[in-house]
């Protein structure tokens, strides 16, 4: 599986990643926070401030219309604090705001025409899935590398720390010398050092009197 297909795989999972989590369809934008924490973005950026107003609460109707999820974050990253950060994400949420809540495709919001334009944030112009996993891949190196962290992750069932970055680079070399195939990044997990030697929680206080 070439790398293209990878990125494309990893942008279109944390789309539907960030769907579920989503109370409704409005809110899959905010999948673009959560993009850039998985992709290979800038540092991701810390949480927000304490006196920062959640998305939430921020008006969602205005001159008698319910406003669309771009017109709501307009709003919200009105305030230079928000904007710092959201100029990053929203552009990456935006090109996947033609998906909804189910992953359905969808071309309205509020019965208004979604626009999904954004600017990445090297400058360059991203409206669609497209068009995003393209822009990804002109930065190869991080992308597939936080794939395979995310995945080596998922494998052992704890976030990943500095110590478990060799084995990361390791599992990205082999991957690369075989074209980013697929079952290359889940060998290469499967026989990493942080899997093979992970620890099983103990799972009730007999275990712990048993010394297991």
């Amino acid at each position: 599986m070439g790398m293209k297909n990878v990125a494309a795989i990893t942008v279109v999972s944390l789309a539907l990643a960030g769907c579920a989590t989503a109370d409704n369809a409005d809110e899959i934008v905010l999948t673009g926070a959560k993009a850039e924490r998985s992709a290979e973005v800038p540092p991701p950026p810390p949480p927000p401030p304490p006196n920062v107003p959640a998305f939430e609460l921020t008006e969602s109707v205005a001159d008698g219309r319910r406003l669309t999820t771009r017109e709501r974050m307009e709003r919200h990253r009105a305030d230079p604090t928000c904007n710092s950060c959201h100029r990053f994400m929203d552009p990456i949420g935006l090109a996947l705001d033609n998906f909804d809540v189910t992953g359905k495709w969808r071309k309205r919001e509020n019965m208004m025409p979604l626009d999904t334009r954004g600017t990445y944030y090297d400058g360059t112009p991203v409206s669609k899935l497209s068009e995003l996993t393209d822009v990804m891949l002109a930065r190869p190196i991080p992308l597939v590398r936080n794939f395979a962290a995310h995945l080596l992750a998922y494998a052992m069932g704890r976030r990943v720390e500095h110590y478990d970055q060799p084995s990361i680079r390791a599992i990205v070399r082999d991957a690369e010398a075989e074209e980013y195939r697929m079952s290359t990044f889940i060998l290469g997990v499967v026989r990493s050092d942080p899997f093979q030697m992970r620890r099983s929680p103990l799972t009730s206080e007999s275990d712990t009197d048993k010394g297991m």
